[in-house]
């Protein structure tokens, strides 16, 4: 059923991945998978503040809620309320998870959109060394942190003659 699922969400076909997932939902109320799938196939619809709402109701019947279903909530808050909500959600995880590199990556990306062009900079440059550690990331996220971080740095003037980055002081 989470594999069916996961293909219906994948293919767009939102009303099969939500059917799916509650049957999983049904058999093991917090499932984290079922529960993301729920929540991005709303999102998709464009229901970014009912997504939310139920995302929090399947959290409040847990104690111990997982990583990325909180980064969910906080791509949530984002796609309901905006960058400023996101960041206050990822900054309280932040507490918790230090050096998580997918963190990072978001509270860069968010820091960005809020115009705080330096701390997304280092935002950046943390998940990226995080990513180095854990060696986690995809390309993509690769990708993306690297484009942000030379941008970021080449707005601020950061960025030497040859293209080199020049390092920011990490927090």
């Amino acid at each position: 059923l989470l594999l069916r699922s996961e293909l219906a969400l994948a293919a767009g076909n939102l009303a099969e991945a939500q059917a799916h997932a509650q049957a999983v939902i049904a058999i093991d109320p917090l499932q984290p998978k079922a529960l993301m799938i729920i929540t991005r196939a709303l999102q998709a619809a464009g229901k970014s503040v009912e997504a939310l709402e139920a995302l929090d109701k399947a959290l409040e019947q847990t104690g111990s809620v997982p990583l990325p279903l909180r980064l969910e909530k906080a791509r949530l808050l984002h796609d309901a309320h905006g960058a400023r909500a996101a960041l206050q959600a990822l900054d309280e995880l932040k507490q918790e998870y230090p050096q998580d590199a997918s963190l990072l990556a978001l509270q860069a990306e968010y820091l960005n959109e809020a115009g705080e062009t330096e701390a997304a900079a280092r935002a950046a440059q943390e998940a990226l060394h995080s990513f180095a550690q854990e060696d986690s990331a995809s390309g993509d996220q690769l990708f993306q942190l690297h484009f942000l971080v030379g941008r970021l740095l080449g707005q601020a003037g950061q960025l030497d003659q040859e293209g080199r980055q020049v390092p920011l002081p990490l927090r």
